[in-house]
């Protein structure tokens, strides 16, 4: 792997570990803050309405997932977090939200991912006589939210787009020895982690809807991709939707 490909991935290591520790931290003074920032700031343009802090936990269910890669059905875990400033309309309960987050998308399968000659990534379908216990693509982003949010009192409807900004892609597979480009050795062969850190082909940009209905601090997550996540000449024409919950202690 090259020294930017080394240095990007360390850097990505570095945000995701960050990310991971905000989480935590919102998750444990969510009641903390709640209780005292609405006795602080006790009017409807306080700093407490302005800004919503929260984190998604969502399945991602991969629309025209290519056959090699088996299972559409896996449990495709995605995470994200994410800051947006709230910005009243006039003195209605609409408000339009602007923000910006990080967004972890995972995709399971039974295939791995390899260089090609001719489209620059293919994904290899793992033999089913190979043990394996995972074959994991995670893709990495920088998103903008855009959200127009309905709020009376604790119940709250979103709804907007979101622009997301690819910053890495990455590939692991844990288990025996198979016969590919990459991999090479039996089928009966010793335990192996194999990793890529830097997968080629990747779209730059991605676009997509979201909904989010709740209330208090739990909502309910819906998103739907408009973008394929790799490039047409790698024929892998695949988006996400994504359904699962919002946690927003600050809102």
């Amino acid at each position: 792997m090259s020294k930017n490909g080394l240095l990007l991935h360390q850097i990505l290591m570095i945000m995701k570990k960050v990310f991971i520790v905000l989480i935590l931290m919102v998750l444990s003074f969510a009641s903390y803050a709640q209780n005292n920032f609405k006795e602080t700031f006790n009017s409807d343009l306080s700093i407490y309405k302005k800004f919503s802090i929260g984190t998604d936990f969502t399945y991602d269910f991969w629309l025209d997932q290519p056959s090699e890669m088996g299972n559409k059905t896996r449990f495709n875990r995605s995470s994200s977090f994410f800051a947006t400033y709230n910005i009243r309309i006039k003195n209605s309960p609409f408000y339009f939200c602007p923000g910006l987050g990080m967004n972890f998308r995972n995709i399971y399968s039974s295939a791995f991912p390899q260089q090609d000659s001719i489209t620059g990534i293919r994904y290899e379908p793992i033999p089913a006589n190979v043990k394996y216990k995972k074959s994991k693509t995670t893709l990495s982003y920088i998103e903008l939210p855009l959200e127009m949010r309905y709020s009376y009192n604790r119940f709250q409807v979103g709804i907007g787009l979101k622009i997301s900004l690819n910053i890495g892609g990455t590939a692991k597979y844990k288990g025996n020895k198979f016969t590919t480009d990459d991999l090479i050795g039996d089928e009966t062969g010793s335990l192996v982690k194999q990793k890529w850190n830097a997968i080629p082909e990747r779209e730059l940009w991605q676009f997509g809807a979201q909904l989010r209905i709740g209330y208090s601090w739990i909502h309910a997550y819906a998103y739907y991709g408009f973008s394929n996540v790799f490039k047409s000449k790698t024929n892998i024409n695949m988006h996400p939707i994504s359904v699962g919950i919002t946690i927003m202690p600050f809102r």
